[in-house]
């Protein structure tokens, strides 16, 4: 048996709530407990995961990514919005040394992409995108979903 630990922040839920997500998604867990640990400003939900250790030593077998071809399920003018929103994200993450899904899911591109009229709002309202986010980022991928394009 294996445990890992997650702090997610009262004030800040999205700060750590992405890796507990992907924990879930991918590790093999056996159970999670949470407790909320009220300290003023500083309060959190502490979260241990118990893991089985049946595929820690099989990691070939853990599900990766969401196995979605966005090829296949965007129309052609959706995908090159998308590939192009996907490049920029992928951009920011090398630049800033952070995992690409933390700074935008694959899944959140393919709805900024089909937006019928990109805003900061509709991006906000895409489900998963908090305020940090939205005030971190939502500007570089609006001004790219607003860009002409070639047609």
């Amino acid at each position: 048996m294996r445990y890992r630990y997650f702090a997610v922040r009262a004030l800040d839920p999205e700060s750590r709530a992405e890796a507990l997500n992907r924990c879930l998604a991918t590790e093999p867990v056996l159970s999670v407990e949470q407790a909320f640990v009220a300290d003023g400003q500083n309060s959190f939900w502490s979260v241990r995961v118990c893991l089985s250790d049946e595929q820690a030593s099989a990691p070939d077998k853990r599900r990766r990514g969401s196995g979605v071809d966005y090829r296949e399920l965007l129309s052609p003018e959706h995908f090159a919005v998308y590939a192009r929103l996907r490049s920029l994200r992928n951009r920011l993450a090398e630049e800033q040394g952070a995992p690409r899904y933390a700074i935008f899911t694959n899944e959140q591109l393919a709805a900024m992409a089909q937006l019928p009229e990109p805003s900061k709002a509709a991006i906000g309202a895409i489900e998963g995108i908090g305020e940090k986010r939205l005030a971190s980022y939502a500007d570089a991928f609006l001004a790219l979903l607003l860009e002409p394009r070639d047609g």
